[in-house]
Order: C-alpha cells, then structure tokens, then sequence
C-alpha cells in the first residue's frame, strides 16, 4: 500500500513538472544604434541598447528562466546595423531565445534601403528553429513553442497564405496532447486605449482554431500596451514595448493552468521618472480621442499596471 502512495504521488510529480515552466518576454525593444536620432518621444530610443542590455543582464541572473521569448519589432528602423546589434546583445543570453518577427524588422515594397525578410530569417536562424512556411516551432517538455510570422511584406497588414495554414495545421495535429504556447507579433485584438479590444473580425476563425488544439497562451506585442484577455482556457497577452515607460520585460510562470506574470524594470527609478514625463504627451494625445477617458486609466494601460501590479 505505501509502495503504491508513493508510485502516485511520483506520477503526480512528473506530471506537475511537466506542465511547469518559466520563461522570459521582450517586446518592442526597437534598437537603434544610429548617430543621427531623433529626440526621443515616449519611445526612450537613445537608451534601445542600453535597455535591451540591462535586460538580457538581468535574465540570465534569473535561475529560474529557461528561455526568453522576443514578440516583434527588435528594431527601431530595419537597417544592418541595427540587426546586427540586436543579434549580438540577445546571443549574450546565456539559454536558448525565440523571437517573430515585427512590422519594424524588415523593409517593406517602395521603403527604400534595408533589410528584408530572408535576412531577417537568416540572422536569427538558430532563434527559429525548424522555420518553413514562416512557422517556427520549439518542444519544452510538454509544451510546444510555435512562432508566426503573419504580416504581409507588400502592405504590412495582417496575411494567412494556404501553405501557411496547412504547415500550421499540420504541427498542431502532430502535437495535439502538448500545450502550446503561440506567439506573433501582431495582436488577435483591436487597438483600444481605454478598455480590452475586440476580436478582430477575420481573426476569430483563426482564435477557434487555437482553442481547439489546445493552445493556452497566446502572446504579441505591437501596440506598446498590455492586455491580457481569456477565451475559455486560452489567454491572450499583449506585451508592452520595453522602449517605454516602464521599461519592464516579463517573466511568465505557467504551471498546468495557472499562469503568473510578473514584471522586472530595466533602468533606475530616475530614468523611469524621466520616461514618465515624455508618455505624458502620448497620453494628453490618446485623451483627445476620447475626452470621458481619464489619464490614469490610459496610463495604467500603457505601463501594464492594470494586469501586471
């Protein structure tokens, strides 16, 4: 009888770790390295490196870390410098990252000199793995990581091709039994300032077919505010940009359904005050679109305090 209690509190063991995991999230760093910017807005471009140094810094003193996830827009202006840059700093992490490409990490039709997807692809190969038909895909345990790259390299909007879909039905089908953990760098959700956004209409196919195989966290980035909304047991995270106030990445803990995310700020507490006062214009101009909106409840959303404090 005792032989047997602790067969199944064993079972019971290996099931919880396998179902546990901890990673790291950065979003919307916008590197840039240039000598000629532009004075910084609410985007605190002038500190893009040091940020995304500090953060890479502080991950790896983080034991519990086992990856870091980047959802988009790496950098600021799609040049080889710039990618260059991003590629050295995040190869300092000390454990595997994954990163999706962002609207910002490539040069779209007619924009001029810079850099294009395929190049974009072949720098960060080795950050995404098993990459075919601009799907990525990652096996943790009894999670399966899988990275999208859905934004159309002639309009930059939103784009699903059929091959697309048949290699991204094709690797939900195989892993049917794992969690899965989704990331694209555009959100499944409308903008919206002052409350949770909508479904976007021709995304809801695409979210049903998430809930189906079992994806329990879908994460993006882009809007440079956080959000974090449930559908049954799939939750969608918008992570905001590193580059503003409050200069946070996150450190997301998930264990069977449970799902923690916490917050680590990058710079000091002066430097945060300074990044304050330039989102401050961003919020007197996010305020004249809707004047019943106040502006701590714009704030709260833009530094992630509503879901992340």
């Amino acid at each position: 009888m005792k032989k047997k209690i602790i067969t199944i509190l064993f079972n019971l063991l290996i099931i919880s770790i396998a179902n546990a995991i901890c990673f790291a999230v950065i979003s919307d760093s916008h590197l840039e390295i240039s000598n000629t910017l532009k004075p910084d807005t609410s985007r605190r471009i002038s500190l893009s490196r040091t940020i995304l140094e500090s953060a890479v810094e502080k991950i790896n003193n983080d034991p519990d870390i086992e990856f870091t996830i980047i959802s988009g827009d790496l950098l600021n202006t799609p040049r080889p410098w710039n990618l260059d840059a991003s590629h050295q700093i995040l190869d300092n992490l000390d454990k595997p990252y994954f990163v999706v490409i962002g609207n910002n990490d490539f040069s779209m039709a007619n924009s001029g000199l810079g850099i294009s997807k395929t190049t974009f692809a072949q720098t960060f190969k080795e950050a995404q793995p098993n990459f075919s038909n601009n799907i990525w895909y990652k096996e943790f345990d009894n999670f399966l990581i899988i990275g999208v790259d859905n934004i159309d390299p002639i309009t930059g909007g939103v784009i699903y091709t059929k091959k697309m879909n048949q290699n991204l039905d094709s690797i939900l089908e195989k892993n049917i039994s794992k969690s899965k953990i989704f990331v694209v760098h555009y959100p499944l959700t409308e903008l919206n300032y002052f409350e949770d956004g909508n479904i976007i209409n021709d995304q809801i196919k695409f979210l049903e077919k998430l809930k189906k195989n079992n994806v329990s966290l879908i994460i993006s980035g882009h809007y440079h505010y956080a959000e974090l909304q449930t559908f049954g047991k799939l939750k969608h995270l918008i992570v905001p940009a590193i580059v503003e106030y409050p200069h946070e990445y996150l450190k997301i803990s998930i264990d069977n359904n449970n799902i923690k995310i916490d917050p680590y700020p990058t710079l000091n507490k002066h430097t945060e005050d300074e990044s304050l006062k330039k989102t401050n214009a961003r919020i007197k101009q996010i305020m004249n679109l809707d004047s019943s909106s106040s502006y701590d409840l714009i704030l709260d959303k833009l530094s992630g305090k509503r879901i992340l404090k």
